[in-house]
């Protein structure tokens, strides 16, 4: 709220109270980029003030002013879809590799890797969607194992897309 107000921050503007942060101060190599790219975590920096080191006393104000924002920013992380990955006999498949494509702009996603527990997500936006599953490389005796795609879409205001695939082995392209 109070980047918004130009009488609070005399010394940037921010349309909208709103700025991108590498355009206010650029920081390369940071956690940010490591989380993104090298884990299924996404990490972001909330600028709630133009201060970048308010007073004590001035804490409980900007937690009073932008709370809710903060609070219904969290609860997006209940948009997208969610699922665990088995292999064909039932078992969860750690490191298996998500590929997420929307079917209207084409758009192809950063691939996401199944947990030690076959676990995977990925906050999408609402839109029409394909997604599988499948595990680099071949195996020994040339097989590989992948889903087929699969078909889904997501609505505004819908609940988190629960979604369990299956791998199958099929032979190695040659």
């Amino acid at each position: 709220m109070s980047m918004k107000n130009q009488s609070h921050c005399t010394r940037w503007f921010f349309k909208d109270g709103i700025t991108n942060g590498a355009e206010w101060y650029p920081l390369v190599g940071g956690m940010q980029d490591f989380n993104y790219l090298f884990s299924n975590g996404m990490e972001i920096t909330l600028e709630v003030s133009c201060c970048k080191y308010p007073k004590s006393y001035f804490v409980n104000n900007l937690w009073d002013q932008n709370y809710e924002s903060m609070i219904k920013y969290l609860e997006q992380v209940h948009q997208g879809v969610k699922g665990l990955v088995f292999d064909s006999s039932g078992f969860p498949v750690q490191n298996a590799k998500i590929m997420v494509e929307n079917l209207v702009t084409g758009n192809k996603y950063k691939t996401v890797v199944t947990s030690e527990f076959g676990e995977y997500w990925k906050l999408l936006l609402p839109g029409t969607y394909r997604m599988k599953a499948e595990v680099p490389g071949c195996l020994k005796g040339g097989t590989y194992k992948s889903s087929s795609w699969q078909k889904f879409e997501l609505r505004e205001n819908a609940p988190l897309l629960e979604f369990d695939m299956t791998l199958e082995e099929s032979a190695c392209p040659r």
